[in-house]
């Protein structure tokens, strides 16, 4: 049966028997992954690796099971099968398929997964990494408010020549970091209708063209009262990278490794990476927006 919508995520031409109002929409071409409503089995079981309560793996493969959303099974890079719960909305469905099954998609295809955001500054972008405490999407709105495209947020995708690959062309943020940056929330979808999270559209400010990664933040709330730079170098920069990787869990589970671990080595090579050491309390997100790109404009 033929998908009866088709996106452009990733750099990949996605069919999909569900709405994505999140993407873009494409007239036509030959679908590279495949979203489909599926009849999940749940017998087998002793094939797979358990990873914890709603995760199971095996090679190439990836199940997970959300109570009273869905069941999804993530295959070989090149389809994610949904099997909904009795009654479910579409939206709750979507953060799951959009969210852990792209990137653990993306991770079979043999991309670097990073967590975080990317932004275009100048004639490349930077990243900003970090746990999901850390602020990468509150600090993506700040940077698109100062004229910065975006090219992805939380899930960042690193190909073969060391270039950021475009996501989504929205931002997921939460009511409070919108009303601190000024972006009304009115009008807007909500990503689930029972929390405050809503889909903010970049617009003309999503960059939809792979570009060259400049620049690496790791972003390190703390105690402190000031903003500090901090140069990673070495083996530290290796770890720095495989720490702030989407997801490890799904990387080793799915015997992905060796290729991640390649991929953390040749990306590491070059690129200037550094702590950025911010206070957590208050979050000063548009004086560290500024405070980024002031470092950009010294390091040009």
């Amino acid at each position: 049966m033929t998908a009866r919508y088709l996106y452009r995520l990733y750099g990949l031409l996605a069919a999909s028997d569900l709405p994505l109002p999140e993407l873009f929409t494409v007239a036509g071409g030959q679908p590279q992954i495949f979203f489909r409503y599926a009849n999940i089995p749940q017998d087998r079981l002793e094939e797979r690796k358990q990873l914890g309560p709603f995760h199971t793996v095996s090679p190439g493969r990836l199940w997970l099971h959300v109570p009273n959303i869905a069941r999804f099974l993530v295959l070989d890079g090149k389809e994610v099968w949904i099997d909904p719960s009795p009654g479910i909305d579409e939206d709750s469905i979507r953060v799951f398929l959009l969210g852990a099954c792209v990137g653990a998609l993306l991770m079979q295809r043999g991309l670097l997964v990073l967590r975080g955001c990317a932004v275009r500054v100048g004639d490349g972008c930077i990243l900003c990494l970090g746990d999901s405490a850390s602020g990468k999407t509150t600090l993506a709105a700040a940077l698109m408010q100062r004229g910065h495209a975006v090219l992805s947020d939380d899930i960042v995708a690193i190909d073969n020549k060391n270039c950021a690959i475009p996501g989504f062309p929205d931002l997921k943020l939460w009511h409070d970091a919108a009303k601190k940056l000024g972006i009304p929330t009115e009008g807007l979808r909500r990503t689930r209708s029972c929390i405050e999270k809503f889909h903010v559209p970049l617009g003309d400010f999503f960059q939809n063209h792979p570009l060259p990664v400049r620049r690496i933040y790791a972003l390190q709330p703390d105690n402190s009262t000031e903003f500090r730079l901090e140069h990673i170098a070495g083996m530290e920069r290796f770890s720095c990278l495989h720490a702030c990787s989407y997801r490890p869990l799904y990387i080793e589970s799915m015997q992905l490794k060796g290729k991640h671990l390649q991929s953390c080595a040749a990306f590491s090579g070059n690129i200037p990476m550094q702590y950025l050491f911010r206070p957590e309390h208050p979050f000063m997100v548009k004086e560290l927006a500024d405070f980024i790109l002031a470092d950009m404009g010294r390091t040009k």
